[in-house]
């Protein structure tokens, strides 16, 4: 399939004074035009830190090691900055966790969605105006026209999160990225914003690149899935794939933590034994050994590699055995 946003052997690392930390280790993965990727794993996985990378907004203690983030048949990671804003806003658009975050306090959401069409140098102020009206209608926000001119503090939270929707899709971008959009919404408020993306993602025509630890959004949203732990991508396939057929002990491990999955009472809930590795040291092995219950002598001395469970679908782990 044709990719928008493909990642090749991405490796970064975050400098410190204790050493370089690994953040992320030969990433590969696609964003097919006009579907929706999810990223999921456990915090401090590196999925921020892919999208990061991929928007170019990484710490200035940020260093890239290798890789490409190719958009469209463009190096991210070469793109100046006067390229860059050029990209940013107008072909990929991102949507952050916390709206009062990239939403500005002292300004009206008139102006803010206003200003962001700023590109549009021959479109009239009166038009900008009709253009944020409908997007505000679009995500769902009943009186956009009186809306307009009200600051962000007297929108509840799911209504900030539809605002900055309707902004980061009012230049029509080709592909939006999402960091955990609907982490501080309530589950019905969550679910509005799952289907209302879903929704858009038809309209534009464009794709999505979707950050969650909720397992059960990504499985109603996404089509692939890309599941990370400890800065590498240990599993990758449709959302088939990785629900009914996981094959790596982590991605296993993640489903049987759903508590959407536990069919008895029970007064605990299912963790994974031990935490995220250091990662100022690269480990020699499988970056998951220390705490898989399944590892093998050679899963602490060796790197699996990735093997093919289908066309679509591999995992890296000594258990497979495909090569």
């Amino acid at each position: 399939m044709d990719p928008v946003l493909s990642i090749r052997n991405l490796s970064l690392d975050f400098a410190t004074p204790e050493g370089p930390v690994h953040a992320l280790r030969k990433v590969n993965f696609d964003v097919p035009r006009n579907h929706i990727v999810g990223i999921v794993g456990e915090s401090g996985s590196g999925k921020s830190t892919v999208i990061s990378a991929a928007m170019r907004l990484l710490a200035n203690n940020a260093v890239i090691r290798s890789g490409e983030v190719m958009f469209n048949g463009r190096d991210i990671l070469c793109l100046s900055p006067q390229e860059l804003r050029a990209l940013r806003g107008e072909q990929i658009s991102m949507v952050f966790q916390d709206p009062m975050t990239s939403q500005i306090p002292v300004h009206t959401i008139g102006k803010q969605m206003t200003d962001i069409q700023y590109r549009r140098s021959t479109t009239s102020m009166g038009d900008k105006r009709r253009l944020a009206i409908d997007m505000l209608r679009r995500v769902g926000i009943s009186d956009p026209e009186e809306r307009l001119t009200q600051y962000p503090h007297q929108f509840s939270g799911g209504m900030r999160q539809r605002i900055s929707i309707a902004m980061a899709l009012l230049m029509n971008p080709q592909l939006l990225i999402a960091d955990e959009p609907t982490t501080a919404l309530d589950v019905t408020m969550e679910a509005q914003i799952i289907h209302l993306l879903r929704e858009l993602k038809e309209d534009f025509e464009g794709s999505i690149l979707f950050v969650s630890h909720n397992l059960g959004l990504i499985a109603e949203l996404c089509d692939y899935v890309v599941v990370m732990y400890a800065g590498q991508v240990i599993e990758k396939g449709s959302v088939e794939d990785l629900f009914y057929r996981a094959s790596h002990p982590y991605t296993q491990a993640l489903l049987e933590c759903d508590p959407a999955r536990i069919d008895h009472v029970t007064p605990t809930l299912p963790t994974i034994s031990g935490d995220v590795p250091d990662l100022h040291i690269i480990p020699n092995g499988c970056v998951f050994a220390p705490r898989c219950p399944k590892a093998m002598d050679k899963c602490w001395t060796q790197d699996a590699g990735f093997s093919a469970i289908s066309m679509q679908h591999t995992a890296s782990c000594h258990l497979l055995g495909y090569g």
